[in-house]
């Protein structure tokens, strides 16, 4: 595994979300994406975990998720039993907000998936990256429960 950048980053091993609730949030995964949890920390109140993240008090679990054999992992985090601020759901252009890009096999069918739940995309699938060296593919957005984006990427060519 090559070392990048000055830092010696040598890769990027999940992306959290920080969830209201993270049994609706596995639901949406889980249920409605497909993903399959790797590790459930279950409730920790352990003071020492919770220094780590500067948040005395309370309870944190933690959550990962995978599509299976890519590597990449999905963090959900919740800490309860401490004050908390629902960040404003924002607009994808406003900065402070983020988004997770998942690949998929086939864009409609996973749009379909979602339109079964209730999750509409912010617009209709558009082609980007022809001839930019960004590699071909059609994308949709949609928002998760917690008001994350959520970009689907299927490859095309």
């Amino acid at each position: 595994m090559g070392v990048t950048g000055m830092m010696g980053v040598t890769g990027i091993p999940n992306v959290g979300l920080h969830v209201d609730d993270v049994e609706r949030s596995l639901a949406f995964y889980r249920e409605v994406v497909g993903l399959e949890t790797v590790v459930d920390s279950g409730w920790i109140d352990d003071p020492a975990m919770l220094a780590n993240t500067a948040t005395p008090g309370g309870a944190i679990r933690i959550v990962n998720l995978t599509s299976g054999g890519t590597g990449a992992t999905i963090t959900l985090v919740q800490v309860r039993d401490v004050e908390r601020r629902t960040a404003p759901g924002g607009e994808f252009h406003d900065p402070g907000t983020m988004h997770l890009a998942m690949s998929v096999v086939d864009l409609d069918a996973a749009l379909a998936r979602l339109a079964e739940a209730g999750v509409t995309p912010l617009a209709e699938p558009g082609e980007v990256g022809a001839g930019n060296g960004a590699g071909h593919a059609r994308i949709a957005f949609v928002r998760d429960p917690d008001g994350f984006f959520v970009e689907l990427v299927q490859p095309l060519g």
